[in-house]
C-alpha cells in the first residue's frame, strides 16, 4: 500500500484520500511494507522511523526523476532532528530515498546526527542530499551507531558541521555501513572533517569522492584523540575502499 503525497507542505501526505498534517503522521500510520510517498515541498519537522520496515520517499521513487530529490525537502530548522531511524527490527527492507535532508540544528540524540541518525538498524538509504546540518557532538550530516549495517548509495553529503567528531559522517560502536557512489564535500569537524570511524566499527567505501573537507583546530588537545586530526577520514576503526578520491582536504 502507498500512503501518497500531494504537492505542498501544509497537507503533505494523503492516505487513500485522507490527509495527514505531517510526514510523521504518515510514518506513524504506516504498517510493515507500506510506502510513504511525499510530494514536493519543504517540511519543517522532526521525524523518526521506529521498528518498522517501510519506505519513505519522494516521487523519485515512482518516476526515477531526480529533480524530486532537490524539491522534496525535510528541513530541521527549529526542530533539531530531521530524521532518526532506530529499533532492531528494522532491516534493509526499510528504505529512505529521493529526499533532501537539511538544516538540522543540534543533533537527534545527545547532539549526534545533525541530519540523519541511525541506531541499531540496517536500512537502505539512497539518492539523498544531506546538507547544511549541524551537530553539537558527533556526525554533522549522519551518525551511524550500535551495530547498524546500513547501505548508503548515491548520496551527496555536503556543508555539514560537527562540533566534535565526523563532520560528514560519524560511525561508532560496531557499526558497519557500506557506501557506494557517495560525495562527501565541504564538511568540517574538530576531528574527521569528512568521516570519523571509531570503536571497532568497519566501513566499506566504493566509488566515492571525499573532497574539500576540513578539520578545525579550536581544541587541539581533544581527549579522544590528542594528535592532529584529518580533513578527509580519521579512524580508530577499520576502513576498506575501492576507487576512493581524496582531493584537497585540509586542516585549518
Amino acid at each position: 500500500p502507498i500512503l501518497s503525497g500531494l504537492v505542498g507542505s501544509e497537507m503533505c501526505i494523503r492516505d487513500r484520500g485522507n490527509p495527514f498534517a505531517t510526514i510523521q503522521l504518515g510514518i506513524d500510520s504506516a504498517v510493515e511494507g507500506d510506502t510513504v510517498l511525499v510530494g514536493p515541498g519543504t517540511y519543517y519537522t522532526s521525524n523518526s522511523i521506529y521498528n518498522k520496515n517501510i519506505i519513505l520517499g519522494s516521487r523519485y521513487l515512482m518516476t526515477g526523476d531526480t529533480s524530486y530529490i532537490n524539491t522534496t525537502i525535510i528541513d530541521g530548522t527549529g526542530e533539531g532532528c530531521p530524521l532518526m531511524i532506530y529499533g532492531n527490527a528494522i532491516t534493509n527492507a526499510c528504505r529512505v530515498t529521493g529526499l533532501t535532508i537539511q538544516n538540522g540544528t543540534t543533533g537527534c540524540v545527545y547532539g549526534q546526527g545533525g541530519g540523519l541518525y541511525v541506531e541499531g538498524t540496517d536500512p537502505r538509504l539512497d539518492n539523498l542530499v544531506i546538507k547544511n546540518n549541524h551537530s553539537t557532538n558527533f556526525g554533522g550530516g549522519i551518525c551511524i551507531k550500535f551495530d547498524s549495517s546500513p547501505s548508503l548509495d548515491d548520496i551527496i553529503i555536503k556543508n555539514n558541521t560537527a562540533d566534535e567528531l565526523g563532520g560528514g559522517i560519524y560511525v561508532d560502536y560496531n557499526a558497519s555501513p557500506v557506501m557506494n557512489n557517495i560525495e562527501i564535500v565541504n564538511n568540517s569537524a574538530l576531528h574527521g572533517g569528512g568521516i570519523f570511524v571509531s570503536q571497532n566499527s568497519q566501513v566499506i567505501i566504493n566509488n566515492t569522492l571525499i573532497a574539500q573537507n576540513y578539520e578545525s583546530l579550536d581544541i587541539p588537545d581533544y581527549p579522544i584523540d590528542p594528535s592532529e586530526g584529518y580533513g578527509a577520514i580519521e579512524t580508530t576503526g577499520a576502513v576498506s575502499y575501492t576507487h576512493l578520491t581524496l582531493p584537497t582536504n585540509r586542516e585549518v
